[in-house]
């Protein structure tokens, strides 16, 4: 396991980022991560974006080189967060499903906040995989209670089963077959119309 840790708040950079970053990238199990991550980094960002404020506007006259690095230091610090959150998300998922299905395998280097979607997305797929074996004749991936979630603006996690490109919103989704990944129902909706994917479970 790939262990990235920081001793204080101090330490968030982007060169931190970029190393934890690599870190989800490269190994297929979960990096371990400081226990206050998902408060710190957005802390610290939201600190550098106050600095640049003060600086935009200084009576003494704005520091244009300051700004633009401090600005390009928060721009990269928020992509990279991102890219984590959702790298680290997608394992999670998976994790949670293989054990729903009894794979036993070992749960070690979640945050609090991870714990908690750990056990939210492994609980929902225990109940879906108990329905599956003892309610044969339902159709819980049809489009109908799809649509339904839609409306209720919920999220729901899905196998997709062939690869899928497009644009919904103000995002761009590249899905590949046998991805398992969380996504708004309205997305899930367009999958299984086109029959790109199935619905695992409800969040």
């Amino acid at each position: 396991m790939v262990v990235t840790m920081v001793d204080s708040s101090e330490n968030i950079t982007v060169e931190y980022l970029s190393s934890t970053e690599r870190a989800e990238e490269r190994d297929s199990s979960l990096s371990t991560i400081r226990k206050d991550f998902y408060s710190v980094v957005p802390d610290h960002i939201i600190r550098l974006r106050g600095e640049c404020n003060k600086l935009i506007l200084s009576t003494e006259g704005m520091d244009v080189f300051k700004c633009a690095e401090l600005d390009d230091r928060c721009k990269k610090m928020q992509k990279r967060y991102k890219h984590i959150i959702d790298l680290r998300m997608r394992k999670i998922t998976n994790l949670a499903l293989r054990n729903a299905m009894g794979s036993g395998e070992t749960i070690s280097g979640l945050t609090p906040e991870e714990q908690v979607y750990y056990e939210t997305v492994y609980e929902s797929a225990s109940k879906m995989y108990t329905l599956t074996i003892t309610e044969k004749d339902s159709t819980p991936n049809d489009t109908v209670p799809a649509k339904k979630l839609v409306q209720e603006e919920r999220y729901v996690v899905v196998h997709v089963t062939k690869d899928a490109t497009f644009s919904w919103f103000d995002r761009d989704y590249k899905l590949m077959k046998e991805d398992v990944t969380s996504v708004p129902a309205s997305v899930a909706l367009i999958l299984l119309t086109h029959k790109c994917g199935e619905i695992i479970t409800t969040l």
